[in-house]
């Protein structure tokens, strides 16, 4: 499902990589591998000649990253994720941005409609909003979330600690969860983008920036 929602300063990074102290694939800012197993699903089905078309685009080391068994409760490298979204784009010449989105999306459904069911407990969109700390703790090693309520059905994300270089992208990320998430909720509309970015220190040599989300439903 790829979305058409506009981002402000939606990214156009290809499958090059950033210079980092350590390469992309070996950080210490990990996920459960639940996301790539769901990722790797979604290409499976969505792109022409599945996930190991994109998979082929990337440099050697993550070609044998991506060349292993992620298993759902144990953690890996996050950062590969959005090299391999740069490669999708490439073949569906569309940009990394959206396919993280439509990416975000899947994973979500999947996810809420059972790993997480009976923790999310999920009767109204307000309580999606109430427990995304939790939700990222439960995926992330790294950082932290907050949200904070501007009104009615109104709120801000703001997650804390995510590498600078990604960290647009990641805004990508959040859109896709929360409108999966509204629309299992029974949400009738939503309106979700991007803020700007805040830097908010270092961790692991590496700068980080707040990601910022603002979104409401009716």
């Amino acid at each position: 499902m790829w979305h058409t929602r506009p981002m402000a300063d939606e990214p156009s990074s290809l499958v090059t990589l950033p210079s980092l102290p350590f390469r992309v694939g070996e950080s210490p800012f990990l996920v459960k591998g639940t996301v790539f197993r769901g990722v790797l699903e979604h290409f499976d089905e969505a792109v022409a000649g599945g996930s190991k078309a994109a998979i082929e685009r990337l440099p050697p080391h993550l070609v044998k990253f991506f060349d292993q068994p992620f298993l759902a409760a144990s953690q890996f490298c996050y950062l590969p994720l959005f090299p391999l979204c740069a490669a999708v784009g490439q073949i569906l010449v569309v940009p990394p941005a959206r396919v993280l989105r439509g990416a975000a999306d899947y994973v979500a459904m999947r996810d809420i409609n059972s790993v997480y069911r009976v923790f999310l407990k999920l009767a109204s969109p307000d309580m999606l909003v109430s427990r995304l700390p939790d939700v990222w703790n439960r995926y992330f090693n790294f950082g932290r979330m907050e949200y904070r309520l501007l009104g009615p059905r109104r709120f801000e994300v703001r997650a804390y600690g995510f590498p600078t270089v990604y960290a647009q992208l990641f805004g990508s990320v959040i859109i896709g969860w929360l409108d999966a998430g509204f629309r299992l909720t029974g949400a009738k509309s939503s309106r979700i983008f991007s803020l700007p970015l805040e830097a908010d220190g270092e961790l692991h040599g590496v700068p980080t920036s707040c990601v910022r989300i603002e979104a409401s439903w009716g």
